[in-house]
């Protein structure tokens, strides 16, 4: 009722004018990018568009919004639904052979131009922030260990840049929920546990509430207190410099020449259910180690030495 008077987000923007709009616009070609992440509303705004053909650009490895509804068959649905020619991109213009050779895990039809580097897959057991060099990149699947990260950088006197514009706030404003700014270390650990709790139990994921708890710790591990952990906070998404750090999610369709994964044994995430999501898992980590152009280094935090 909401939507019929005006007030609308983004997902209805989609969801209304799909289901409940008025006559849409008819074309004889319509060209899609990125269709491994259509929705199923996507799929039937698409079928309203299309008069007699279309073309689908996409990688079903590349699939990993399946938690905001995306369709892990869309690439398979889409062609069986319009008869479609599959025409597959086999050769990486963006990654060396060793990458392209760890890629085939995934892809295993993956090749390499003739002229491709030879590249460097690394997984040293311990590392300082000098392997990080400026303008690399540090992506892992959840979000934690990259502040943890961050603070460490800094701390060394390295400048760092947090990718993703939305998580910094709602982290800074769960923070801010937890109590009066006055509490203690003690009282914040403890209203962060409540708070994982409760948010566990209507949760239907446990992954991203496991991971935002995580995240509320390290910055009250840094901070001290409920006061220091909402400074630290603010300061870490202030901060710019030329290490990028951003999670598997974010860093899609993105590339750097150094590409560190960070603690790639959180892949897959122990809350991952079925096949499908386990799909998923193995999906983030393509996309993690294919951003990279010369070097992909696998690093844990624990092998961390300052």
């Amino acid at each position: 009722s909401q939507a019929y008077r005006g007030t609308i987000d983004f997902d209805d923007q989609i969801y209304m004018s799909t289901l409940f709009g008025g006559t849409f616009p008819r074309f004889p070609l319509v060209v899609v990018d990125e269709a491994q992440d259509l929705s199923s509303i996507n799929h039937a705004m698409l079928e309203k568009l299309v008069v007699q053909r279309v073309i689908a650009v996409g990688d079903p490895f590349q699939s990993i919004y399946a938690f905001r509804g995306a369709m892990s068959t869309s690439m398979a649905t889409l062609r069986e639904r319009f008869t479609m020619r599959e025409m597959n991109l086999s050769i990486s213009f963006r990654c060396p052979r060793a990458i392209v050779e760890r890629a085939r895990f995934r892809a295993p039809h993956m090749q390499w131009p003739e002229w491709a580097e030879e590249g460097q897959v690394n997984a040293p057991t311990e590392w300082s922030s000098a392997i990080i060099p400026d303008g690399g990149a540090v992506i892992c699947r959840n979000n934690a260990p990259l502040f943890k990260l961050a603070f460490a950088l800094i701390r060394a006197g390295r400048g760092v840049t947090v990718v993703g514009s939305d998580i910094g706030p709602a982290l800074v404003k769960a923070l801010k929920k937890l109590g009066p700014e006055d509490m203690t270390y003690e009282q914040t650990l403890k209203a962060i546990d409540t708070w994982e709790t409760e948010r566990l139990r209507k949760a239907k994921g446990k992954a991203a509430t496991k991971d935002k708890a995580e995240c509320l710790r390290v910055f009250l591990s840094v901070g001290g207190s409920l006061a220091g952990a909402i400074a630290y906070a603010d300061s870490i998404f202030k901060s710019t410099g030329p290490i990028q750090l951003l999670s598997g999610h974010k860093s899609k369709g993105l590339e750097y020449n150094h590409v560190f994964h960070l603690d790639p044994s959180r892949i897959p995430s122990p809350y991952a259910e079925g096949d499908d999501e386990l799909e998923q898992e193995q999906n983030i980590r393509y996309v993690i180690e294919t951003r990279a152009k010369q070097t992909l280094t696998l690093i844990e935090m624990e092998g961390y030495l300052g």
